[in-house]
């Protein structure tokens, strides 16, 4: 699997307080390494594609994770609030409601790992 470079960049303390952007695909030859195009101005050097493939590659679990966890797709917010005053109605505010199967299949269905 290629380097989500957007990924390390969000993820690694190292950029924290760094400006970037990426045009096109995640390239390190798109990664625009300051705030605006051809401005680098940020206080440590643009990382090498090195850099970034090493810290992909050692939390590749934790990369795993956020990309599992962003799949899950919940009902729409009206949907859920009608299915909890269902479960209210009925007196089944635990894990035998409507609203907790619902959530708890699309969380089986995508764990954190």
């Amino acid at each position: 699997m290629a380097t989500d470079i957007g990924w390390v960049l969000k993820h690694n303390p190292k950029y924290k307080d760094c400006a970037w952007f990426i045009t096109g695909d995640q390239s390190l030859k798109n990664l625009n390494w300051g705030s605006g195009v051809g401005i680098e101005d940020n206080d440590i050097a643009k990382p090498t594609q090195k850099e970034l493939d090493d810290y992909f590659n050692a939390n590749k679990t934790a990369y795993d994770s956020a990309v599992s966890v962003g799949k899950r797709e919940y009902p729409l917010i009206g949907d859920q609030l009608d299915l909890l005053y269902h479960d209210i109605t009925a007196g089944k505010l635990d894990a035998t409601g409507e609203w907790y199967k619902a959530i708890k299949a699309i969380k089986d269905a995508n764990p954190k790992e």
